[in-house]
């Protein structure tokens, strides 16, 4: 880095430190007054699951849901693994089913070979439906990147535009790690075939006057999880 561009980010970096320092000096200006509770309560939450997320399910009626499943799930894990190896539990047989992982510079051709496994499980199983012509590639992430996203990171197409494709943005192991956590890191790796990018695709549906784009297709959680891989 030169001289000249040193300095003007050294200078932007104190400017924004004191920035920061002026926010914090303002926040604990509240300290003595600030005697509510953080949580958004139950009546928001209930507007948010309405209204934004669009499911017929309150916070109560939600959480029984996701007991019931995690329950159940819980269940069939341990009865797989049982099926195993009688003497380990399920969360050891995936620490050993993790070490099974490519070397780190194959990560991104790994990801794209077993997502494509993934997704035609997804099509064999029946999971979700898949639209036709819709593509989801895999690539490094870009260095300024890398500092805040240790795994991956997933771009899809934005609203309204007539591409349908995402793509997942993998981390490279920084080779100057010791080594230890290099393979940490390297365990921690999944591959599947996003859910990210199934919702994606209801998002950017065939719009209508009552529901744009800004809404997915079809609002059951149990076939369209917000947040989560399939």
């Amino acid at each position: 880095m030169n001289g000249a561009l040193r300095d003007e980010l050294l200078s932007s970096a104190q400017t924004a430190a004191a920035a920061l320092d002026h926010y914090a000096t303002f926040i604990n200006t509240f300290k003595a007054s600030a005697t509510g509770e953080f949580a958004a309560g139950r009546e928001h939450v209930d507007f948010l699951l309405r209204e934004y997320h669009l499911v017929d399910y309150d916070a109560e009626a939600l959480a029984a849901y996701g007991e019931e499943i995690a329950s159940r799930l819980e269940t069939e894990l341990t009865s797989v693994a049982h099926s195993i190896d009688p003497d380990r539990t399920w969360p050891e047989l995936i620490e050993e089913i993790k070490l099974d992982h490519p070397a780190a510079d194959e990560l991104v051709d790994a990801y794209r070979k077993e997502m494509l496994v993934a997704r035609q499980a997804v099509l064999d199983y029946d999971i979700a439906s898949i639209p036709e012509g819709e593509s989801c590639d895999v690539d490094w992430l870009p260095e300024f990147l890398r500092p805040i996203a240790p795994i991956a990171i997933f771009n899809s197409t934005p609203l309204f535009e007539a591409d349908d494709r995402s793509i997942w943005l993998v981390t490279p192991i920084d080779q100057t790690w010791p080594a230890e956590r290099q393979e940490s890191q390297l365990r921690d790796h999944n591959w599947v075939f996003s859910a990210h990018h199934r919702h994606a695709r209801d998002l950017s549906g065939p719009p209508s006057a009552a529901r744009p784009r800004e809404a997915p297709a079809v609002a059951d959680p149990a076939r369209q999880p917000l947040d989560a891989h399939v």
